[in-house]
């Protein structure tokens, strides 16, 4: 039976791995738009080439390799003008790091090495800064003058912590190539992915509002309700360290702390993978969660996702070594702070806590109720005070979701999941079956920019014959597998989104990992399985330059070597962002914008902006939706404050009547065009 299961999955697993590089060859074949993707795949194909040859034919040729990334990113910061933002994006990373060990420390929890440490003392330690971050929003104390002044203090605190480090860093008993390749064929990702770190932020959310609402407080000095635009709801932990990069240096400091943490994320897959199994497991999850192509495009982006998919595997870390040794509590403590971070950065986040939370009430008399209850309300301590603000301003901690339930006065009164129906394969019995199969191949459906191939491989690879690991440490395993599927149910039954897979990625990758490394004897049917799992890796970065369709480049090397200015790569890459440079030199601080398609300018715009598709209920845009386009609308729109309309030249084709200002008979009579290129219209009402 053992041997027809390893020669059943060894077929499985050469098949969909064919299928997978079939994929995404034909992705990068027929992108979204023309542009230089053959090219990165030549390029990709061709570097990976030359590290598997160095490391066969030049034993000491790894560390070599990763000192030249190094330098390669330091150059490029310097020469694109980031090289401050990187020292202090390093300095703030550097402060959570030492707060982080502080608090391992206090709680009697030591990792076992400089990677493990990493992975757990910076996702631990921004607890600090995000915390006094939150109170001194609330306070309204919020400011770049007190960022300056809180970020040296955190650090002067911790002199005696910074006294006390030692170099760590990971030993393996037996160097070889199956444990170095995977590792190092990740490297040009990670040098891709600062290239797009240094440039400008083009890209929709991270524009619209995971860099906006940060901005937004710093200039108003705190916490303020921004019921104009409901994404402002959706900010939490991780948009408040953005805030701490914008006050240090700008939009630069905080994209460069979002590319720090995606390391970190790979920190955290590798040494779950080695506390889970052993160190070639862990290699290669970290190497196929940071290849895989939403998380290395993520890397290089303001987003969030990765940063959530960190503190999740952070915790579950921390939980497996207190699992492991029940009378280590502190890790169990430890992982209780990590989960609240992960539901407090997105709601998405606690998807993959009930398992935690189950195992521990389950062992409650073990333990003692007191122990679990302290582990619950640090979840609940952590996480509660960042959906407590927006329960605050619009009686639903979780607006616009959830509103059936909550019947905020600001949204319709609908369960809703925002616009959840446009993506994925539905919930029926043969579409949940079909869609691991669908989820891989046809990744389109589960994204705006999604090429097929784009959620990487490991999924099918852990599906389903991971379920045989159970055999080998069913405690563990078990909590890594129940974990990943409670996650996978609820994410299929709400939202089947391509980014909100990355937050349980690293365990899948852990689990398709370990069962192709322990499913069986080695022989030549594993090292046919090894030569897949290679050309899995291979296959999935190539179809992650086509998800950058912006620029037909793909990826801004002119920025990062300093032969384009950020304000001419903003030109061409960001529609809207001329027209919004031109209303910046205009607007009074009294005035207000009205949009239409271009949300993705907002951290660009000084003036507040109000769109109808953002919009709330209580809102200007809603009192006037359907109104006809006359006289009192003007003067309607103008006791509201709003001076201009900025649209793109697509809304304003055939606008409905929900939007009466920018119908022609209006705008003719009522506007002014001040500015108008191939891509926007800037009106003067």
């Amino acid at each position: 039976m053992k041997r027809a299961i390893e020669a059943v999955f060894t077929v499985w697993l050469a098949v969909i791995t064919l299928r997978y590089a079939e994929t995404v060859l034909r992705s990068v074949a027929h992108p979204f738009n023309p542009g230089e993707d053959t090219l990165w795949l030549a390029g990709w194909l061709a570097a990976v080439s030359i590290i598997a040859a160095c490391l066969l034919f030049w034993p000491g040729s790894a560390r070599i390799l990763v000192k030249l990334a190094i330098v390669a990113m330091i150059a490029i910061a310097v020469l694109s003008g980031a090289g401050v933002a990187a020292l202090l994006a390093l300095w703030f990373l550097f402060v959570a790091y030492i707060w982080g060990k502080w608090l391992l420390r206090l709680a009697g929890a030591e990792p076992e090495d400089g990677i493990e440490s990493i992975a757990l003392a910076v996702p631990l330690g921004l607890a600090v800064p995000a915390g006094c971050g939150f109170i001194l929003a609330c306070l309204h104390l919020l400011t770049p003058v007190s960022v300056w002044i809180l970020v040296p203090g955190l650090t002067v605190l911790q002199w005696r912590t910074i006294a006390g480090l030692r170099s760590r860093t990971i030993e393996f008993r037996k160097p070889s190539f199956e444990l170095i390749f995977p590792l190092l064929a990740a490297l040009p990702a990670v040098v891709l992915s600062f290239v797009w770190a240094v440039a400008p932020e083009i890209h929709f959310d991270a524009a619209n509002y995971h860099l906006a609402v940060p901005k937004i407080d710093l200039a108003a000095g705190g916490f303020i309700d921004q019921p104009y635009f409901f994404h402002s709801y959706f900010a939490h932990l991780v948009e408040m360290v953005f805030a701490f990069g914008i006050a240090l240096d700008g939009q630069a400091a905080a994209k460069l702390l979002s590319f720090g943490l995606s390391l970190v994320a790979g920190c955290c897959a590798y040494s779950l993978g080695k506390e889970a199994f052993d160190v070639r497991v862990g290699c290669w999850a970290a190497a196929y969660f940071y290849t895989t192509p939403i998380v290395s495009w993520l890397s290089g982006t303001a987003y969030t996702d990765h940063i959530v998919a960190m503190f999740l595997t952070a915790a579950i870390l921390a939980f497996v070594k207190w699992y492991k040794h029940p009378a280590s509590t502190g890790w169990m403590y430890i992982a209780g702070v990590l989960a609240g971070m992960a539901a407090a950065a997105k709601i998405n986040g606690a998807f993959g806590l009930p398992v935690l939370i189950v195992v521990v009430c389950w062992n409650i008399r073990r333990i003692s109720v007191w122990r679990a209850a302290v582990f619950l309300a640090l979840i609940a301590a952590v996480a509660a005070p960042w959906y407590a603000v927006t329960y605050y301003w619009t009686g639903n901690p979780v607006l616009p979701m959830l509103n059936g339930l909550f019947k905020s006065s600001m949204w319709e009164q609908a369960n809703h999941i925002m616009n959840s129906s446009s993506f994925g394969t539905g919930t029926s019995p043969g579409s949940l079956i079909r869609l691991p199969f669908r989820f891989i191949f046809n990744t389109d459906l589960f994204g705006e920019a999604s090429p097929r191939g784009g959620a990487g491989i490991a999924l099918l690879i852990a599906l389903p014959f991971s379920i045989v690991l159970l055999s080998r440490e069913r405690r563990i395993v078990g909590v890594l597998a129940a974990a990943a599927a409670f996650y996978l149910v609820i994410w299929s039954f709400t939202f089947q989104y391509c980014r909100y897979f990355t937050h349980i990625l690293p365990i899948v990758c852990i689990l398709g990992a370990a069962t192709v490394f322990h499913i069986g004897a080695r022989g030549l049917a594993g090292k046919a399985r090894l030569a897949c799992l290679g050309l899995g890796l291979l296959m999935q970065f190539p179809a992650t330059p086509v998800q950058f369709w912006n620029i037909p480049e793909r990826y801004p090397l002119r920025v990062a070597l300093g032969l384009e200015t950020r304000e001419h790569f903003l030109d061409r890459a960001l529609a809207g962002y001329t027209a919004a440079q031109h209303l910046n030199a205009m607007a009074k601080p009294q005035d207000r914008v009205i949009g239409a398609g271009v949300e993705q300018v907002r951290f660009y715009l000084n003036a507040p902006l109000e769109t109808l598709e953002e919009s709330t209920l209580h809102t200007r845009l809603r009192e006037v939706a359907g109104a006809p386009p006359n006289e009192a609308l003007l003067a309607n729109l103008r006791d509201y404050g709003f001076s201009y309309i900025l649209a793109t030249k697509e809304a304003l084709q055939n606008p409905s009547g929900e939007s009466p200002y920018l119908q022609p008979e209006f705008l003719s009579r009522f506007a002014t065009v001040e500015f108008s290129d191939n891509r926007t219209v800037l009106y003067r009402l």
